[in-house]
């Protein structure tokens, strides 16, 4: 997730667990990590996984994340605030990542003055933002923020067409060592 199955995650763990493992590394995703706890909480063969999330977290699940989406939000709101925006569009991912760092970024914009121009859920794997990218425009903000996982960074940019507004994002950027997501990354 946000590509392939869920199924397919717990199939994997629930086959290394019948191998004999003692631990198993991974998942990596947030989204795949939640889908996985309750099989990892009933099996109980620990499993140590990247996700950012707390609810992650329990008796056989740990993480070692290079990032929080607890925290994360609160750092842009922060950033943002220092750097002089006030008015801010939101795009965020449509799934648990999108939401969680949603629900931290909203809490410390109030804190902070921030003007929350529009808020908008995408969809992980969007490829054609532009009606997003339109109306977080015409509300006049003075930086886009993006909350989410990053795959659908590549349609934020291509939708830009010539909006050169100041850029925020999580952590999504891990994926710009892949060539084919450079270009995504650009600006941000």
């Amino acid at each position: 997730l946000p590509r392939g199955s869920g199924d397919d995650v717990v199939a994997a763990y629930e086959e290394l667990a019948a191998e004999g493992a003692v631990a198993i590394i991974g998942p990596f995703v947030t989204d795949n990590c939640t889908y996985l706890k309750p099989t990892v909480e009933r099996i109980g063969v620990p499993a140590i996984a990247w996700c950012g999330a707390s609810s992650w977290l329990g008796r056989w699940t740990f993480s070692l994340p290079n990032g929080s989406l607890l925290d994360e939000g609160p750092y842009l709101a922060a950033y943002a605030r220092r750097k002089g925006y006030r008015h801010v569009a939101v795009l965020r991912d449509a799934s648990e990542i999108g939401d969680t760092y949603w629900r931290f970024f909203e809490r410390a914009a109030r804190r902070y003055g921030l003007s929350i121009s529009s808020n908008q859920a995408i969809e992980p794997l969007a490829t054609d933002l532009s009606a997003e990218i339109r109306l977080a425009r015409e509300t006049g903000a003075d930086a886009l923020v993006y909350l989410g996982y990053g795959m659908s960074l590549l349609g934020v940019n291509a939708a830009l067409d010539g909006w050169d507004v100041p850029r925020l994002a999580t952590t999504a950027f891990v994926f710009c060592y892949r060539p084919q997501y450079l270009p995504a990354f650009e600006g941000w």
